[in-house]
């Protein structure tokens, strides 16, 4: 039986005081196995506990799968939540097999996160449930790691790629083995068909994005492929629309685009072999706003991310950080990034049962 303590020496922000004060030394969570404990001080994380086997300090801390690493992880993350940011100062790993060994980390080594702070839309009590997950592969908190990644991170590219992150890792654990866009449909018509008020941020600044986006690049979304306009379609499902302004900018933004298309159809005459761009251009012409739905701006928007998702992570565009800090398509990803950060904050709390028990 070998044992181990890890010490992680921090520096609460000034400006964000202790919600609650850590001055107990039974102030601790400890795995489901009981073979782990983690304690908490103002100042310090202490997570000790043993192994049934002997513990390599080094690849112990810095695989892939690392046990270790996963129990800072879920301390930070509470720390994090119920506390505020904080700065890493040093972590020491002290393992104790036949002989003592030491791995000690300066800050020199170690990433600035955790040093923001962040609005957690989650409650303390399922929080603290993570502390009995042992599985580092858990969903639950990939997720959130992929969350307050994308939040701490002060870069808006990666801002952008870890919230999107965390929204693919949420609807793909929860519709299991299924392609992306049917993975995204039915998370969003669950939301919608159940209760979408707690949404009602992410739609507001949908809705404010979609109004205020320039005409050629949602032009060069819906036009990218030969005008067949799939990947709005597939996904927000446009003959499902019902908000009558919505569909209004849609038809006078699309429609005169088609015109060459509409003279065909005004001919009856298919010799172009424009029959898929026909059809599209009659499910448009026939959509009518029955209401005032904004959910459908929330839809609009998320099918417009996985396009630039794509775009980004295929390659087709480059980092729009590469050389210019402030820039259109910066303040772009700054928005969708925005809707994202909350979107994802209302799906971990409602599939929050689902994510929890994954891999166990």
């Amino acid at each position: 039986m070998c044992s181990y303590t890890i010490s992680v020496n921090i520096t609460p922000k000034e400006t964000q005081g202790l919600k609650t004060p850590i001055t107990k030394e039974d102030h601790y969570y400890h795995c489901s196995s009981k073979r782990e404990r983690i304690t908490f001080k103002k100042d310090s994380i202490t997570i000790s506990g043993t192994r049934g086997s002997k513990i390599n300090t080094k690849f112990g801390l810095f695989t892939v799968r690392s046990t270790y690493q996963f129990s800072i992880l879920k301390a930070f993350i509470y720390y994090l939540r119920c506390w505020g940011p904080f700065d890493i100062e040093k972590i020491t790993f002290n393992v104790n097999n036949e002989t003592s060994e030491r791995l000690e980390l300066g800050q020199e080594k170690l990433n600035n996160f955790f040093c923001n702070s962040i609005v957690f839309n989650f409650s303390k009590e399922k929080l603290e449930k993570i502390f009995e997950i042992e599985n580092s592969k858990n969903c639950l908190v990939t997720a959130l790691t992929y969350q307050i990644y994308g939040a701490e991170s002060l870069e808006s590219f990666e801002r952008f790629a870890n919230n999107w992150r965390c929204f693919n890792h949420i609807y793909n654990c929860v519709n299991g083995d299924t392609t992306d866009t049917n993975g995204i449909q039915r998370v969003l018509k669950d939301v919608e068909e159940t209760n979408f008020s707690d949404l009602s941020d992410p739609i507001e600044i949908s809705k404010e994005f979609i109004s205020n986006l320039p005409k050629t690049r949602l032009l060069g979304w819906f036009f990218h492929k030969k005008k067949n306009l799939d990947s709005f379609m597939n996904l927000s499902g446009i003959g499902r629309m019902k908000d009558k302004e919505l569909i209004k900018k849609m038809k006078e933004l699309i429609l005169p685009e088609f015109s060459d298309i509409k003279g065909d159809i005004d001919k009856n005459d298919n010799e172009h072999n424009n029959g898929e761009e026909q059809r599209v251009y009659k499910k448009i012409s026939n959509l009518e706003g029955s209401e005032d739905y904004p959910f459908d701006y929330l839809l609009l928007t998320i099918a417009y991310t996985r396009y630039l998702r794509n775009k980004y992570f295929h390659g087709e565009y480059r980092s729009p950080q590469l050389i210019f800090k402030d820039n259109d398509i910066a303040d772009e990803l700054k928005k969708i990034t925005e809707v994202l950060q909350k979107l994802n904050w209302v799906l971990l709390d409602r599939y929050y049962q689902k994510l929890y028990v994954e891999n166990f």
